[in-house]
């Protein structure tokens, strides 16, 4: 038996998001495809991707809401719309109140914070890419001792206009499972790049001693900011190799002293949100969302948010879409969310395993609740 939840008005605010191409009005079927999958092959794209039940269900959803039938009448009306117009008609839609936005992602042709919250008409808070500011002062070739100061000093300074920071270790070789790093081990890899590479100017930092001493170093930085970590794990971009983006790989890191003031969310997570919500079972400073999960892999939304809040506790998940480039991304993610929370919650009340009030409690928590305590948020929910 389930019990009638209804959260369609529910505000969400996105924890784990991304802007919005400066056209994206303009994007023809291939590119809007693209958007709904992490494949780089435009085989996959032309043959494959409009084929995925995500897909099949974003347009039968959307055309709820604007009148279409195919994928080119689509285009075409998006193409004659308003964009401030088209953004908001969707975001409001799915009651989105807010992004947490990592701008470390195509920014050369993605809309700034700004631009995109003046746009949408909705707060836009800033996450800042941990490897971008990594690459940016490692191409200064600066003295080892004035890389770490820097990276201190940079987050410091920076946490004024941030919310959270962000690694994408995941994709750059696999996430780290030794936190002994040698420092001596750190400066001589970065003496060797610094003194070995020609074009530094394109130098992209990969799994090594150098990355994973920076990495933890920055971790110890966001202490003192007091700024959350988001990790991305689980599937995602074809840069990683799935068994390497596992949480538990940083189990000798959430188990460290060093980091016991740090606070880490894992993003994504699928398949290995068993995985994340155990971790959030046992550490007090880990968290996890289903971001990209609830986009990608949507068929299976509840049961996989059931999973999940069945261990980790309902005060530890996040709600998150990892949209990008197109707001459809962002509005799918958003109800899917909110429609599989409601069918998990309505069967768990209707079962008497937990009570009406208890639901929306924890409704409030997971979709807004949660990300604004987390990031300190003012005035949201």
């Amino acid at each position: 038996m389930s019990m009638k939840v209804d959260l369609s008005e529910t505000i969400l605010i996105d924890n784990h998001a991304h802007s919005l191409l400066k056209g994206f009005l303009d994007v023809d079927v291939l590119q809007f495809r693209r958007s709904f999958s992490e494949s780089q092959s435009m085989s996959y794209i032309e043959r494959h991707a409009h084929h995925s039940l995500t897909y099949i269900n974003m347009l039968h959803r959307l055309r709820k809401l604007l009148p279409f039938e195919t994928e080119d009448e689509l285009i075409e009306l998006r193409q004659k719309m308003s964009p401030s117009d088209y953004l908001n008609t969707l975001f409001d839609d799915a009651s989105i109140g807010a992004l947490l936005v990592d701008n470390g992602f195509m920014s050369d042709v993605m809309l700034a914070n700004n631009e995109l919250a003046k746009m949408s008409e909705r707060p836009v808070y800033k996450i800042m890419r941990l490897e971008a500011m990594f690459e940016r002062l490692i191409r200064q070739r600066m003295s080892f001792s004035k890389l770490e100061r820097g990276i201190q000093e940079e987050i410091l300074e920076a946490s004024s206009d941030l919310v959270g920071l962000k690694t994408i270790a995941a994709y750059r070789g696999g996430l780290p499972t030794d936190c002994a790093v040698e420092r001596s081990l750190a400066e001589t890899e970065y003496k060797e790049i610094c003194g070995s590479l020609s074009d530094i100017a394109h130098f992209r930092i990969e799994k090594s001693a150098l990355y994973h001493y920076l990495l933890f170093h920055a971790f110890e930085a966001s202490i003192q900011a007091g700024l959350p970590i988001q990790i991305h794990s689980g599937f995602g971009d074809t840069d990683l190799m799935l068994d390497q983006a596992n949480p538990v790989l940083l189990t000798s890191v959430l188990k460290s002293k060093r980091f016991n003031g740090a606070r880490f969310v894992f993003l994504h997570c699928f398949p290995y949100h068993k995985e994340a919500a155990y971790l959030c079972s046992v550490f007090p400073n880990c968290y996890m969302d289903l971001s990209l999960t609830v986009v990608l892999a949507s068929a299976t939304a509840k049961q996989v948010m059931l999973e999940s809040m069945a261990v980790a506790p309902t005060t530890k998940i996040l709600g998150g879409t990892d949209g990008h480039s197109v707001p459809e991304m962002h509005w799918y993610g958003a109800l899917v969310t909110k429609e599989a929370l409601q069918a998990v919650l309505g069967q768990l009340v209707g079962d008497n395993f937990i009570r009406s009030v208890d639901a929306m409690s924890i409704a409030e928590k997971f979709l807004y609740g949660n990300t604004r305590d987390l990031y300190n948020l003012e005035g949201l929910g």
